[in-house]
């Protein structure tokens, strides 16, 4: 299990304008929150995996002052498995994340319905074609 809090006061977060293709520097702003992430194996074949995050980032200074920063959701949370099928010849995985609404890109005046809360499941079957040892081993 591994915990963290944090605290970020920026001040040259870049801000990219796809229309004008040049990045600006957004307002200072200020990300606080705390992460914490759990895994267990449950055997050699069965890992299980979860994570939840909080995140609270608004401008500090400038016109938006007290807004909310666009595309940063709140809350953030997750879960997954590796199931070792097969001695990593044939290795399962999956993951599902899921975030809370956001604001949309370039709403920094908070105006705009936001983007609802959504999630996403991945699905992976991979393995090893060979006995040779994995690149680093």
């Amino acid at each position: 299990m591994q915990s963290s809090l944090y605290l970020m006061d920026l001040a040259n977060e870049i801000h990219v304008n796809p229309i004008l293709f040049y990045n600006t520097n957004l307002d200072p702003a200020r990300r606080c929150g705390s992460e914490t992430s759990v895994s267990y194996r449950i055997n050699d074949a069965l890992l299980v995996r979860s994570g939840v995050a909080y995140m609270r980032a608004v401008f500090r200074e400038g016109i938006w002052a007290g807004n909310g920063l666009p595309l940063v959701s709140r809350y953030t949370a997750s879960a997954g498995v590796t199931w070792n099928i097969w001695q990593n010849y044939l290795v399962f995985d999956a993951i599902a994340r899921f975030w809370c609404e956001r604001r949309m890109d370039n709403d920094q005046a908070g105006t705009q319905k936001p983007i609802p809360a959504n999630g996403t499941i991945d699905l992976k079957l991979s393995g090893r074609c060979s006995s040779s040892p994995a690149p680093g081993s």
